[in-house]
C-alpha cells in the first residue's frame, strides 16, 4: 500500500456536513427577516448562491461581490424587504455556529490516519465561518491545519491553493511525494460502519488530484 505523507481534506461535505449548517441557517435567517423558509423559497436562494459560487470559482467575480450580491438577489426575487449584505453577515454568524460531522466516526477516522500522515484541510469559504466550525466540531485538535479559500485568496480548484498549503506544511520540495485530496465516505455494512478513503497518489510536479 503507497505511503501517504500528507492527507488534504475538503471541509464541507466531506468531514463537515455543510447541507445540514446551511438548512439551518439559511432558515434561521429567513424566520429572522420574517420569510417563510419553504422548500420553494429555499430553492431560490440556493440557485442564486450556487450561479455566485460557481463565477466566483472560476474567477469571473470577487468575494465582496459575492457577499454583497447573493441575499440582494435573493430578496428582489422573492419580493421581501431588507438589506442584502446585513442579511448575508447574519447568515454567516448563524452558519458559523453549525459544526455538524459528516458521520459519527470522522473522529475515529482522523484519529487513526493522524498517527501515518499529516492532516489538513483545504476548503473554500470565509475564514471565521470554517475555523469556528472546524474547532466546534472536535476535530481540529487532529488536523496540521486549515487553509481557506477567503485568508488565501485563492479558491479550489484553482492549483494555488493547494500550492500554498503544501508550502505551508512544508512538503512541496519532497521529490514524488504522494499527496491526497480526499472525500470521506461512510458505508454502512451489516456489523459496522466503514469509512472509505478514496485516495489518488499523484506527484508533485502535476496538479493535485481532487476527488
Amino acid at each position: 500500500m503507497a505511503k501517504y505523507y500528507c492527507i488534504l481534506f475538503d471541509a464541507d461535505n466531506t468531514l463537515l456536513n455543510f447541507d445540514a449548517a446551511e438548512s439551518k441557517a439559511l432558515a434561521e435567517t429567513l424566520v429572522e427577516y420574517g420569510i417563510e423558509p419553504d422548500a420553494e423559497t429555499v430553492q431560490t436562494y440556493r440557485t442564486i448562491n450556487e450561479e455566485l459560487w460557481k463565477q466566483l470559482e472560476k474567477g469571473q467575480i470577487r468575494r465582496e461581490k459575492l457577499m454583497s450580491e447573493r441575499f440582494t438577489r435573493f430578496l428582489k426575487a422573492v419580493n421581501a424587504a431588507g438589506n442584502g449584505v446585513e442579511m448575508n453577515r447574519y447568515y454567516l454568524e448563524r452558519l458559523s455556529t453549525h459544526p455538524d460531522l459528516m458521520s459519527p466516526n470522522v473522529l475515529e477516522v482522523l484519529s487513526e490516519l493522524s498517527e501515518v500522515a499529516t492532516l489538513a484541510i483545504v476548503t473554500n469559504g470565509f475564514d471565521k465561518v470554517q475555523s469556528r466550525r472546524v474547532a466546534e466540531s472536535g476535530i481540529a485538535p487532529l488536523l496540521e491545519d486549515v487553509f481557506v479559500s477567503e485568508k488565501l485568496d485563492s479558491e479550489k480548484p484553482n492549483r494555488k491553493i493547494f500550492d500554498a498549503a503544501l508550502r505551508s506544511l512544508g512538503v512541496e520540495n519532497r521529490e514524488h511525494v504522494p499527496v491526497s485530496y480526499t472525500h470521506l465516505r461512510a458505508h454502512e455494512t451489516d456489523s459496522y460502519l466503514v469509512c472509505r478513503l478514496l485516495l489518488e497518489k499523484k506527484k508533485l510536479s502535476s496538479a493535485v488530484f481532487c476527488l
